[in-house]
């Protein structure tokens, strides 16, 4: 995920007295002249900035409900705008809005990217739909026949500013409600931000000039030195217990799939602390990577949710020739309210990484 932060600068302001003595006389204060009220004046407005136009295509969410309704969908889960950077070499910015959607289970190929494309930059994102698409030839080249069949059978389909990247064993279909939606579906709306109102800032009337009085002498005052704390030992995160985890399976090339907790778990952030999700990065090994820290009360929950993970990947472990066998030596490790679910090699070794990590 990319944030700005801005610094504010404190403004000070100092009022100089200056007082003249003509004679050790003391001043009558009758003789010291009162001071004269200023008028304050019509309250100066302060300029604001106008509200500027936020775009919402709503062509985009038709399109994509419209192929949702055409057919029977496998578990798909959303890309965000890293994601979609790391599989499609294509920057976000580039576009007004798009939906992007890839398969939660990894024996299939179904993929959709439907986008509103900024003007001048069509070619450009073509070409990154087309390498996404080559990477998944390569991919499924390996793997399963009937799925590489999909992907040699993708849709590239431009209509005006919007563009549709498919692989679906329905894409006549989907192209049709595609071309549909983007030509008679929602509106391309833009909303305009709320202009904020003006506000006005008075003048400030002028304050009584005070009295003089000569300053208190304050006496310094020691403050003992303050001893330095004990440096305290750093609490484990999920992230650094799979770092220790990943070294000792000897593990490697793994990408986080956090995003994919509900479809792979369905678990929600509520009952986890803190969690890390990772897989290989291709979908041609059978190997899995949970850590996570249970929220008060949800331990039971997670770990039926990890025996079920495990249970579900065991109807996929035929398709893996090379790494199905992980799925019977998996190890489900708990330590306190840690949990582990580890599908890979050495997993034993991952399992006593673990519980030193937690500790």
């Amino acid at each position: 995920m990319k944030y700005t932060r801005f610094s504010a600068l404190a403004l000070a302001g100092a009022l100089t007295l200056s007082l003249a003595a003509c004679s050790p006389k003391e001043p009558n204060p009758s003789e010291v002249p009162s001071p004269s009220p200023v008028e304050s004046g019509a309250p100066s407005p302060t300029p604001t900035p106008e509200g500027g136009p936020v775009t919402a295509d709503g062509k985009v969410n038709a399109a994509w409900e419209a192929i949702a309704n055409t057919m029977e969908l496998p578990a798909l889960v959303d890309l965000d705008d890293d994601l979609l950077s790391s599989l499609y070499y294509l920057d976000a910015s580039l576009l007004e809005g798009y939906v992007a959607k890839i398969p939660a289970m990894n024996v299939h190929a179904t993929e959709f990217f439907i986008a509103r494309v900024k003007e001048g930059n069509m070619e450009t994102v073509k070409a990154a739909a087309e390498k996404r698409q080559a990477d998944l030839q390569a991919q499924w080249s390996q793997y399963l026949p009937d799925q590489l069949a999909l992907v040699e059978d993708y849709k590239l389909v431009e209509s005006g500013d919007y563009l549709l990247f498919c692989v679906s064993d329905d894409s006549d279909a989907i192209v049709a409600a595609f071309e549909k939606a983007v030509t008679e579906g929602g509106e391309d709306t833009a909303v305009l931000a709320p202009t904020p109102v003006a506000e006005t800032t008075p003048t400030p009337t002028a304050a009584p000039t005070p009295a003089l009085t000569a300053p208190a002498t304050v006496e310094p005052v020691e403050t003992p030195a303050q001893e330095s704390p004990e440096a305290q030992p750093t609490a484990p995160t999920a992230q650094s217990v799979y770092t220790s985890v990943a070294a000792a399976g000897g593990i490697s090339g793994f990408v986080d799939t956090s995003f994919a907790l509900d479809a792979y778990y369905s678990l929600t952030e509520g009952d986890l602390a803190d969690y890390a999700l990772y897989q290989p990065d291709m979908s041609t090994s059978l190997q899995e990577v949970f850590v996570a820290r249970a929220a008060q009360g949800k331990l039971e929950t997670v770990k039926a949710a990890c025996q079920s993970r495990q249970q579900g990947l065991k109807e996929e472990a035929e398709f893996y020739t090379d790494t199905g066998s992980y799925i019977d030596s998996y190890q489900l490790v708990t330590q306190g309210d840690w949990v582990l679910l580890y599908i890979g090699p050495n997993a034993d070794a991952a399992a006593s990484a673990f519980q030193s990590a937690v500790k």
